[in-house]
C-alpha cells in the first residue's frame, strides 16, 4: 500500500526546519548533529584536547573518509566534540544534483548527513554500544568569505572553549 497524504490529512507530518526554498545541493554549510539527549558518546574534554571513546573515534574516521563515500563533497573542517560533531562541508557540482531524488527535492546535504549518522549508528549496533542520534540536525549555509573565515574558526577552537559551551552540561560521562 502507497503512502496516502490525503489519508491522515497531514496530521502526523513534521514539519522541516530546513528552509523551503533553498535548494541544499552546492554550497558551503555548517552543521552540527547532536547526540540524543546530548549525551556524551564521543569522549570527553580535558586539559584542553578531546579524548575519543571507541565511538568518538569511529566517528572521528569516518568523518575524514566521508569523501570517498560522497566524492562531491569536501570536508573543509570538523570537530568531534563528547556530546555533538561540527562539519564544515562543501558540496561541489555534481550529475546527481541536477536530477530529483525520489522525494522530488534536489538537494545533497540530507543524503550526506543521513549516510554518516546511519554508518556510525550500524558501527554502535554492531558493537553493542546504545547509542542513539538527536533526529534533526543545525545547519547554516555559508554565503560569505568572512562568514567561512568565522565558522572555520569556531569549529578549529571549539574544544578550547568547551566550558564556556552551551552543550557543555557537565553532567554526562562518556557512555561505554
Amino acid at each position: 500500500m502507497d503512502f496516502n497524504p490525503q489519508l491522515y490529512n497531514e496530521k502526523y507530518r513534521i514539519p522541516t526546519n530546513r528552509l523551503t526554498d533553498v535548494i541544499y545541493g552546492v554550497g558551503f554549510y555548517h552543521i552540527v548533529i547532536c547526540t540524543k539527549d546530548r549525551r556524551y558518546f564521543f569522549g570527553n574534554i580535558y586539559d584542553n584536547e578531546m579524548h575519543y571513546s571507541s565511538i568518538g573515534e569511529f566517528t572521528k574516521n569516518n568523518i575524514e573518509q566521508l569523501s570517498e563515500h560522497y566524492p562531491d563533497v569536501i570536508i573543509h573542517r570538523y570537530q568531534v566534540m563528547p556530546n555533538h560533531i561540527h562539519l564544515l562541508l562543501q558540496i561541489v557540482p555534481s550529475e546527481e544534483d541536477k536530477q530529483p531524488n525520489k522525494f522530488g527535492k534536489i538537494g545533497r546535504l540530507g543524503v550526506v548527513i543521513r549516510g554518516l549518522k546511519s554508518g556510525i549508528s550500524k558501527w554502535a549496533n554492531k558493537n553493542y554500544i546504545d547509542f542513539a542520534w538527536q533526529s534533526r540536525f543545525y545547519d547554516s549555509i555559508i554565503k560569505h568569505p568572512e562568514q567561512f573565515s568565522e565558522t572555520d574558526y569556531y569549529i578549529q577552537n571549539n574544544v578550547l572553549r568547551w566550558s564556556e559551551d552551551k552543550m557543555n552540561t557537565n553532567t554526562h560521562h562518556v557512555e561505554p
